[in-house]
């Protein structure tokens, strides 16, 4: 974003980006290489990932593998950087979670492809929803009344603060304590209604017992229930105007199970999302503070949810929308 920004000041001033690819891109480049260190491939991944990815809800349903040419071949690339990784300087850098991975599998002397099975069952939880829960939030907020304005005024007013209570650290150097110390309310609010408003999850559970009722129907051992979290999110009786999009609506009432299941429920709730949370906020405060992020309303295009891909996260956009890029005088990283 640095760079980016420095480009701009330098030459034209702004510059016009389909919001998609540039938030995807910067998210997935950052979570990755959080995880597996900074000199790690991560722009090489995301094509071949991306297609990986976009497989997994019908191999879910059944779908063997080998007729998914596309998917194969993702893959088989993903899998070969893995290995590459493994063996390469790079993995110094690597988090104290990989490090764990890869001693571990090294102790039960596990091959080199073996472990790069495990390192990619690790990045897809990682990258399969949080940078879409990112791109939903700008793309609902800038469609709202006020777009951005209202976060980037409690970005600013709590960043002003923080400094003057950390005069000796350096806010670029000191994000990720920036936000897991300051109250942004405001942006803690949007970030849980657009996971209520923009996901798609299911979660399944087998009937264990011999016969049970639910609902007036009849399950028996062995039968499959689909709970669609998405019908619950958009329940009236359960949220005022539920099919509107409303970034403070978490800010004076909290909702929690059962009602509100973003990251799903019970065994099968999602382990990282305390993770995905402060990388989905991290990430916003980050490019808030460094682009002033408006519309291109002239020509843009339009955004709204895709059809496929339910039932794992975040629902994928359909479509994309236009914005114009300006860096922000004297408030950069």
């Amino acid at each position: 974003m640095r760079s980016l920004a420095e480009e701009l000041k330098a030459g034209a001033g702004h510059r016009t980006v389909l919001l998609l690819p540039f938030i995807h891109g910067g998210v997935f480049d950052a979570a990755t290489h959080a995880l597996f260190g900074p000199s790690f491939p991560a722009s090489k991944l995301q094509p071949s990932f991306s297609t990986f990815d976009s497989s997994v809800p019908a191999l879910a349903m059944g779908l063997p593998s080998s007729l998914d040419v596309p998917f194969t071949r993702a893959r088989a690339h993903l899998l070969r950087i893995f290995e590459q990784y493994l063996s390469a300087p790079a993995f110094a850098g690597a988090s104290e979670l990989i490090d764990s991975v890869v001693h571990v599998a090294r102790a039960h002397a596990w091959s080199g492809r073996d472990t790069a099975v495990w390192l990619l069952a690790l990045l897809w939880p990682l990258q399969a929803n949080s940078p879409f829960a990112v791109y939903w939030l700008l793309a609902l907020m800038l469609r709202a009344p006020g777009g951005l304005e209202p976060l980037v005024q409690e970005v600013d007013a709590a960043r002003a603060e923080w400094e003057k209570a950390h005069p000796a650290a350096p806010f670029a150097d000191s994000v990720v304590q920036f936000v897991g110390e300051a109250q942004l309310p405001r942006l803690t609010s949007a970030v849980q209604e657009t996971l209520r408003y923009a996901t798609g999850s299911f979660s399944v559970r087998c009937v264990e017992a011999e016969s049970v009722r639910l609902g007036g129907y009849e399950l028996r051992k062995g039968d499959h229930i689909v709970c669609s979290v998405r019908s619950l999110h958009l329940s009236e009786d359960i949220f005022e105007d539920a099919g509107k999009f409303m970034p403070t609506r978490f800010m004076d009432r909290q909702h929690k199970q059962p009602s509100y299941l973003p990251f799903g429920g019970g065994i099968s709730q999602c382990e990282g999302r305390f993770l995905a949370l402060s990388q989905i906020r991290t990430f916003v405060v980050l490019l808030l503070t460094t682009f002033d992020i408006k519309l291109d309303d002239r020509h843009g295009p339009d955004v709204r949810f895709g059809e496929g891909q339910r039932g794992f996260g975040m629902i994928r956009p359909k479509g994309d929308l236009q914005v114009i890029l300006t860096p922000r005088e004297g408030h950069a990283i």
